[in-house]
């Protein structure tokens, strides 16, 4: 239910005004996730607090320079050693690298739990295929008793009718798991730490980090904090991130930003074809700070022949310069930039209106994440053992630190994140029940559970879907009665034209009110215009 609720198009967003299925997204977040997601967002800040902390700490061989001065004050040539930081840090080395195999074991877990329901599904329409195929070559009644609405005749589960095959594997595919969250953030992520903690394990005593490790380090600070603003978005203070970043990505802005890109190259190949004096790179910097940031000296440099072209062409060459740059301050910070702001401004407040259907895929689409990724604990394991559990691992890791076995240290404190994830989104009522005989995943009850559903006085049923208590939909291949398969588009059309009907009927009531209401204070004025003339019936 959840993945295909986190694969709905924006045409389908309707489907999350309904009360049943705010009802379910709201009832498992609040119960199962939001408790993991709020771990996962206070170690991605401490992830973010160790990388600046080992960045901008002072550097081993200034330490030692400093050190050898007399009088123990800093001189020039001591400020100027150790440009680098100190890359000999146990303490924040293990903490990188606990962080780093937390994250790889929950994508690794999720990527074998999205391999194992893909693969649950593919053998169920195997088995259909197969069926359908014996059924059509023998052309024989079916005599197992499976009703047309996927149960048998003693209500238990079995395979979907011949007529619609199994399709939920569609769904698992794995574009749902290379999603531009995990190409974008996630992997660029993992790799910049992972070079970086391999390429810091064995650093010596007194050696500085290198450079190409100062850029690893700040390349995942970088990509650390916008994981972690692209976190914020689940949560109730920051929804309005996924409305800004809708915006950023809409077609309209990127329509303008390739119109705006175009333009500066145009604007930059003529500057470059009239010898404008400095390299390429110069002078893409003048025209961007310029043109797109206003600089009033850059604005300058670009119109004054002596500043920033080269006379040598003569007064005809600087007047067909200053003629393109005045055309392009006129076209970019007129017309370009006003645009921009424009087309922003429309393009949120019409991703705005639709923010709380947003923020609610993106809460099932998280919630497919932490399901898939933690690992789940039996429901038959005691909660005391999980905890003793993680009591162990965290002792182990202090004294493997101490111990200065970092790796070990590290490796138990992953264990120890990642155990504490899965114990606050273990719940009695939701259980995970292993694995079963035809290898799919066992989750939930093993009877039927139903999810109560209240609409108060004030809800309005247009919008409540099927309101009221019901039964929660099965996880498996989902089935629709006779009825709604012969009705199809029609019946959603007639269902449309009934609704608009009755909107009609309650608009024409409200007229005839207001008419009633008119015609009864013009009775009291007719009575009250005979009453002063005196008149009485004959």
């Amino acid at each position: 239910i959840f993945m295909a609720l986190a694969s709905m198009k924006p045409s389908h967003f309707r489907i999350f005004t309904t009360v049943p299925v705010q009802g379910i997204i709201y009832c498992l977040w609040d119960h199962l996730i939001v408790r993991p997601l709020y771990v996962r967002i206070v170690a991605d800040i401490i992830g973010v607090c160790v990388m600046y902390t080992w960045g901008v700490q002072d550097s081993a061989s200034k330490e030692r320079t400093c050190a050898a001065d007399a009088g123990g004050q800093t001189t020039g040539s001591c400020a100027k050693d150790g440009r680098y930081s100190s890359a000999d840090t146990p303490l924040l080395w293990t903490i990188l690298a606990a962080s780093l195999f937390r994250d790889l074991s929950i994508l690794i877990n999720r990527a074998y739990s999205h391999w194992r329901k893909l693969q649950g599904h593919l053998r169920k329409y195997r088995r259909w295929y197969r069926r359908s195929k014996l059924r059509t070559s023998s052309k024989e009644p079916d005599l197992t008793g499976r009703s047309p609405f996927g149960m048998g005749k003693n209500g238990t589960e079995c395979e979907q009718d011949t007529q619609r095959p199994p399709s939920l594997h569609a769904l698992w595919k794995p574009g749902a798991f290379l999603s531009w969250e995990m190409l974008v953030l996630e992997a660029p992520l993992y790799m910049c730490k992972a070079l970086f903690v391999s390429s810091t394990y064995a650093a010596a005593a007194a050696q500085d980090l290198t450079e190409r490790q100062e850029q690893w380090l700040a390349a995942s600070m970088w990509l650390q904090c916008m994981r972690l603003i692209y976190t914020v978005r689940l949560t109730v203070w920051g929804k309005k991130v996924t409305t800004i970043m809708k915006t950023f990505f809409s077609g309209a802005i990127f329509g303008m930003l390739v119109v705006v890109f175009l333009s500066f190259m145009a604007v930059l190949l003529a500057c470059k074809m009239l010898h404008c004096a400095g390299t390429t790179a110069e002078l893409t910097l003048e025209l961007y700070k310029g043109l797109l940031s206003g600089d009033v000296g850059a604005l300058d440099t670009l119109a004054n022949e002596t500043k920033g072209f080269d006379s040598a062409q003569g007064d005809a060459g600087d007047a067909a310069r200053t003629v393109v740059v005045l055309c392009a301050i006129v076209l970019f910070n007129i017309c370009m930039l006003n645009l921009i702001i424009a087309i922003y401004s429309s393009e949120y407040e019409r991703l705005d209106q639709e923010s709380d259907q947003h923020f609610l895929r993106e809460r099932a689409s998280s919630c497919c994440d932490f399901l898939l990724g933690l690992p789940r604990i039996p429901g038959g394991l005691p909660r005391e053992k999980v905890r003793h559990s993680l009591v162990g691992l965290c002792l182990i890791g202090a004294l493997c630190c101490m111990a200065s076995a970092h790796a070990v240290a590290a490796l138990c404190i992953a264990a120890a994140q990642v155990l504490l994830q899965a114990y606050l989104m273990d719940t009695p009522w939701f259980p995970w029940r292993g694995v079963g005989e035809g290898g799919d995943v066992e989750e939930g009850p093993a009877e039927r559970h139903y999810l109560w559903l209240c609409c108060g006085s004030g809800c309005n049923p247009e919008s409540s879907g099927d309101a009221g208590g019901g039964p929660e939909e099965d996880t498996s291949d989902a089935q629709e009665s006779p009825e709604d398969g012969k009705k199809g588009k029609g019946g959603r059309a007639l269902q449309a034209r009934y609704q608009e009907l009755a909107n009609q009927n309650e608009a024409l009531q409200k007229q005839n009110e207001e008419l009633r209401e008119q015609v009864s204070a013009l009775d009291e004025k007719l009575d009250r215009v005979l009453e002063r003339l005196d008149w009485r019936p004959a």
